[in-house]
């Protein structure tokens, strides 16, 4: 078979980009860990990453948690340059996908990449309970 194609736009050739990136979830991928069960305050940020860390972006392989909250509300993980004030204040990477009454619960389903400049928080907008909470993140900064 013999054809042609015409292509009109911008196409973008592979050896074109800069610094490509293969985020592909492995064994090996994560250089660092971040791992908590304490109960989190309110609008509060916990810090998996810092910002000044962060100077050439970082992929994060797997990030979790499970919130046992005392009043229903929600738990985010949030990518900003400075800590977050409120579950939306910056780049919410994500949310609960589970909410039964006061639990939240939430895990990363692919791997992604934060960028440069950026540190990445979990915080939530309701204070967690004692019980069975959990958070966790592998990642590698670049």
């Amino acid at each position: 078979i013999n054809a042609s194609i015409a292509i009109s736009g911008t196409v973008i050739v592979a050896s074109t980009l800069q610094n490509p990136v293969n985020v592909a979830p492995s064994a090996n991928a994560a250089g660092a860990s971040f791992k908590a069960n304490t109960q989190l305050v309110a609008n509060t940020p916990e810090t998996i990453f810092a910002a000044g860390a962060n100077v050439n972006g970082a992929i994060v392989t797997a990030i979790g948690f499970k919130s046992n909250l005392a009043t229903q509300g929600i738990t985010a993980i949030v990518a900003k340059a400075t800590a977050p004030a409120t579950v939306i204040d910056g780049d919410v990477v994500m949310g609960p996908q589970t909410a039964l009454g006061t639990i939240n619960m939430g895990f990363l389903p692919a791997a992604i990449k934060i960028p440069a400049g950026k540190g990445l928080y979990f915080i939530t907008d309701t204070n967690e309970a004692a019980g069975a909470n959990l958070r966790y993140c592998l990642y590698t900064l670049l």
